[in-house]
């Protein structure tokens, strides 16, 4: 139950995602954690972070210093743009952390009744579920859990925009898999590594992590498929540097 946050509060915390809580015992676990990887990272030659989120934390904690180096999504060339349907979409893992919870709310305040269309599995598809219920959302929110890779792709290539706003996320695939498909993501402002790639008015909106404010942001992009796909059409000059090819060439420097 701590993991089900009542939105109306202005407090955030990592705490309602975190296996530790302030014990003790946990408090002495994580400084063993922590002197562990520092005493590992210190034998490597060179220290490479997935993103400057990472990086950060490794400096923050461990003060070890790390270059970016973003991976290429599984899905590299194979996106694609089709229209900008009715749907705003999610493949994010349904945990509490990717906070779906907080898209559910949103929705139940739209001025613009939009789609929800969730593409995936995880352990908190039953709260999710009753919280759907909750709001009335029933005919508005899809459940479609495990999709194929096709089915992915086709859900990526028609949706108005990709909503991913998970808390402090290190890095985030489907930030850059929905940039190659031209669709517009929308995010908060402590989403962490998605707000790497996202640029508030360019190619999505960031938002606060509030379901008013979100709820507005999907209105505007519901309401306005031209608008979505101005955005959309700068998400894949946006990764486009993403490539193995580069992760390669700077690994074996």
């Amino acid at each position: 139950t701590r993991y089900w946050r009542d939105w109306s509060s202005d407090v955030c915390s990592s705490d309602l995602f975190s296996d530790f809580v302030n014990t003790p015992a946990d408090r002495e676990l994580r400084d063993a954690l922590i002197a562990a990887d520092t005493n590992a990272h210190h034998e490597a030659h060179a220290c490479y972070a997935i993103s400057q989120n990472v990086a950060r934390r490794l400096w923050q904690f461990n003060h070890i210093k790390a270059t970016p180096l973003y991976p290429p999504s599984h899905y590299a060339g194979r996106l694609r743009s089709e229209a900008y349907g009715d749907y705003i979409f999610s493949d994010a893992r349904l945990d509490a952390a990717k906070r779906l919870d907080l898209l559910i709310e949103a929705a139940a305040l739209m001025q613009v009744p939009g789609q929800i269309v969730l593409a995936s599995t995880g352990p908190a598809r039953a709260q999710l579920e009753a919280l759907v219920a909750q709001r009335g959302l029933l005919a508005r929110v899809t459940f479609c859990g495990y999709v194929n890779d096709d089915e992915l792709l086709t859900y990526y290539a028609n949706a108005r925009a990709v909503y991913y706003a998970p808390f402090d996320e290190d890095y985030g695939f489907t930030t850059i898999q929905a940039m190659a498909a031209a669709r517009p993501v929308i995010t908060t402002n402590d989403a962490g590594g998605t707000l790497e790639f996202v640029r508030h008015g360019h190619n999505g909106l960031i938002c606060d992590a509030r379901p008013a404010v979100i709820a507005s942001a999907l209105d505007k992009l519901m309401s306005d498929a031209a608008y979505a796909a101005s955005l959309g059409a700068n998400g894949p000059a946006s990764v486009a540097d993403i490539s193995w090819d580069d992760v390669v060439r700077t690994l074996t420097q």
